[in-house]
């Protein structure tokens, strides 16, 4: 059965230890959506989603799921109820216009503090850092961030491969699409193809080649 992200995505949010804020920061959300399960108001929970979840779901879909799944997200409220007990972390991530992201944490305090996307940030001095800054990079999930840490030449490949192959997927999405069982296919170019896989009731992405 397919599974609602939000309630996931949410509570893997309060699971570690950073000071709380008040008003409408994370705990805020994660308060109103529980209570939004415990009232069974789905029009409520779905007007808490962003607006790239909206997209991909439409607020009647998105009931249809809840009234599907009502005894998962009663767990699921109360495990978020549970983790509010805690301090939660917080992050902000502003898109510049040109593309690159700042993105801030909020630390000990209730201070925001910078920790990526500023034009100063310093280098790797040594081998080591730039290992320790990889890691960070990739752990944190930032794709901006792992893109730093790449010689030019590395850097400059990869991003025109992307653009490459975004260009032309972009291109081919009035193509038919080859679906077997579970398995989809389309060859969007002479050298590419995009390979996906139906997982629990979802279309997701196997293979980029």
């Amino acid at each position: 059965m397919t599974k609602l992200s939000l309630p996931t995505v949410l509570a893997l949010l309060s699971l570690t230890g950073c000071p709380s804020t008040t008003g409408t920061g994370p705990q805020d959300t994660l308060r109103r959506y529980a209570d939004a399960i415990d009232a069974d108001q789905p029009v409520a929970a779905y007007a808490l989603l962003d607006e790239g979840l909206r997209r991909q779901m439409t607020q009647a879909e998105f009931v249809s799921r809840w009234r599907e799944l009502r005894a998962e997200l009663k767990v699921q409220a109360g495990l978020i109820r549970a983790a509010l007990a805690k301090p939660i972390a917080a992050r902000a991530v502003l898109t510049y216009p040109t593309g690159p992201r700042a993105q801030l944490t909020l630390e000990r305090g209730s201070d925001w503090k910078l920790e990526e996307g500023i034009a100063v940030a310093p280098g790797a001095a040594t081998p080591i850092e730039a290992i320790r800054a990889f890691i960070r990079a990739v752990e944190s999930r930032s794709y901006e961030a792992v893109m730093r840490t790449l010689a030019k030449s590395v850097r400059e490949n990869i991003e025109r491969d992307v653009q490459e192959r975004i260009s032309k997927l972009k291109a081919a999405l009035n193509q038919e699409i080859e679906v077997t069982g579970n398995r989809a296919r389309l060859q969007y170019d002479p050298k590419f193809r995009i390979e996906l896989m139906n997982e629990d009731g979802q279309w997701r992405v196997l293979d980029l080649d």
